[in-house]
């Protein structure tokens, strides 16, 4: 394989950009996806981000302020070349590594749900799965009714939860329901987070002082770079821009039923 048939390729569009990358986010790059995640999502201008291990692909949403798309794409690739940046490991869902997932950002916590509305121990979120499959909308009331603290739980169309914010926090009736939609209950099955395995046979990390993983900048050099060449030429990227979708964005067609 040659050089220049590796290299990220960047599509982007006003509000949307695709990276395709075979070494982050295809099989085997777990690790490196997730410390991308872990950077992009720590810019409150972005409003989901899209993995396909199948098609090492990412697609990232974003809306901007006062600041030009150029800008911002530069402080993005600042921050996916930074060894130590972003938000913390524990702020991540949990998802099958290999399966896709779009990741949204609601006001600081992120999470799968598309919509997530917290106030006065009350909790409201949305997903498609739970949607279209009301046995798991069962199943995700039944997990979520037996925890301690929780005084309501229904998934009728929406999730809706009440419960005592002094008994257990939103964010774990947060993560135990996306463990449910998920498929996998049992790790989140403790209120205190267990480590996240990052595959670590499958790519080069180095250990900083204070013991946090710290993902290696040769391999997410080439990407910042790809994304700074956007920023300089104004869009004009090595890929054409695409054509909007007649069946919706990106983000939108990119989800795919279990």
């Amino acid at each position: 394989m040659t050089a220049g048939a590796v290299r990220p390729v960047v599509k982007a569009r006003p509000g949307i950009f695709e990276v395709t990358d075979q070494r982050v986010f295809g099989p085997g790059g777990e690790a490196l996806a997730r410390g991308f995640a872990r950077r992009v999502l720590s810019f409150s201008e972005v409003r989901s981000l899209a993995l396909d291990p199948a098609r090492a692909k990412a697609i990232l949403q974003y809306r901007l302020g006062s600041d030009d798309p150029g800008s911002f794409l530069i402080r993005l690739a600042g921050a996916v070349a930074a060894p130590v940046t972003g938000v913390n490991e524990a702020a991540l869902p949990h998802w099958p590594y290999r399966e896709p997932v779009i990741l949204y950002l609601h006001s600081g916590i992120i999470s799968i749900f598309t919509e997530l509305n917290i106030a006065d121990g009350r909790l409201t979120a949305r997903h498609p799965a739970m949607e279209r499959n009301q046995a798991l909308a069962r199943r995700l009331e039944t997990a979520l009714r037996v925890v301690p603290g929780v005084i309501e739980a229904a998934a009728t169309g929406d999730l809706r939860v009440r419960f005592d914010p002094r008994a257990v926090t939103v964010l774990r009736l947060i993560r135990l329901a996306e463990a449910e939609l998920l498929g996998q209950p049992s790790t989140i099955a403790a209120a205190t987070p267990a480590p996240v395995s990052f595959g670590l046979e499958n790519v080069m990390v180095g250990v900083a002082a204070v013991g946090e993983f710290v993902l290696p900048l040769v391999a997410l050099e080439p990407l910042a770079r790809r994304l700074r060449n956007c920023a300089s030429t104004g869009w004009a990227c090595r890929c054409s821009t695409p054509a909007p979708s007649a069946r919706g964005s990106p983000v939108a067609n990119f989800w795919r039923p279990h």
